[in-house]
């Protein structure tokens, strides 16, 4: 007869240690235990690591695309800025083109921890503002997905 302890089951009489394995269950090995977390562990971490490698790449790739996509709205918006009727018009859309500019040079060349640094200090330097922009953003986003 076996004398093998298995965990988990209880006895009919209700007493833990059972020589009879439950379904799925594994046998007790009681050097195992502290090796088996440590295993499991570093499975946790290398799997986390992994988790934030992917999403760095996939945010600097989406970094990438919105930057890409403000310079070629900063370039319709020059070529469009020439047929605009009248000076200041003009002006204005070549200003808001080279804000767009300096908007997607700024996103392709800072990390992520100087942008949030940046935008813990507008937020500290604007409060009100930066409640109104909120408020703003949450109201589109929710009529989009409405």
């Amino acid at each position: 007869m076996s004398t093998e302890r298995y965990e988990g089951t209880t006895s009919s009489a209700g007493t833990s240690g059972s020589s009879m394995p439950p379904r799925g269950g594994t046998p007790m090995n009681p050097g195992s235990g502290a090796a088996t977390s440590d295993n499991m562990a570093d499975q946790a971490k290398q799997q986390g690591q992994q988790l934030v490698d992917s999403v760095g790449q996939t945010t600097e790739h989406g970094m990438d695309k919105a930057a890409s996509a403000a310079e070629g709205l900063a370039g319709t918006l020059r070529e469009k800025a020439q047929s605009l009727p009248g000076d200041k018009t003009t002006d204005l859309a070549y200003q808001a083109a080279d804000s767009l500019e300096r908007g997607a040079s700024y996103v392709r060349d800072a990390d992520m921890e100087r942008m949030r640094g940046d935008f813990e200090s507008m937020i500290r330097k604007y409060p009100v503002q930066s409640i109104a922009v909120g408020v703003a953003a949450g109201f589109l986003l929710a009529r989009m997905f409405r």
